[in-house]
């Protein structure tokens, strides 16, 4: 499995992941996980 590391992401962006993956009650990494996989590339 790859690893992505994101540098000098804007800190609204990294708060709305943190508030959703509270909401949700997982991870900001799963937020991020899941999220890639709604919206694939």
């Amino acid at each position: 499995m790859a690893q992505v590391i994101v540098r000098n992401i804007e800190d609204g962006a990294k708060a709305g992941l943190m508030q959703r993956a509270n909401f949700r009650g997982w991870s900001m990494e799963e937020e991020v996980r899941l999220t890639q996989q709604r919206h694939p590339v």
